[in-house]
């Protein structure tokens, strides 16, 4: 993932969206949050795979990304208020 988009975030290192097969079939959507707890982030840690994202959401996902990475990852990939409920099909990535 050489296209990973590196964010300055308090918990997030990083996203890189892969257009499946056309822009109308969606996509995965890739967020690597940052490694370690509390102040002692450093680096990338594990990296969440979220499937059939269309393209339009995650055009919306990257607009409020530049306001709150975290709030985007809440309002758009999981389902906010929850620990592991998703809006997209996910898995662990690594």
């Amino acid at each position: 993932m050489d296209r990973m988009r590196i964010v300055q975030s308090s918990n997030v290192y990083g996203y890189y969206y892969e257009i499946e097969t056309t822009p109308e079939s969606g996509g995965i959507l890739y967020v690597t949050f940052l490694a370690g707890e509390g102040n002692d982030h450093s680096g990338p840690g594990a990296t969440s795979a979220y499937y059939d994202v269309p393209l339009e959401k995650y055009r919306r996902f990257q607009n409020a990304f530049t306001i709150s990475a975290w709030n985007a990852v809440c309002d758009y990939l999981r389902i906010r208020g929850t620990v592991w409920n998703h809006q997209q099909r996910y898995r662990l990535s690594r």
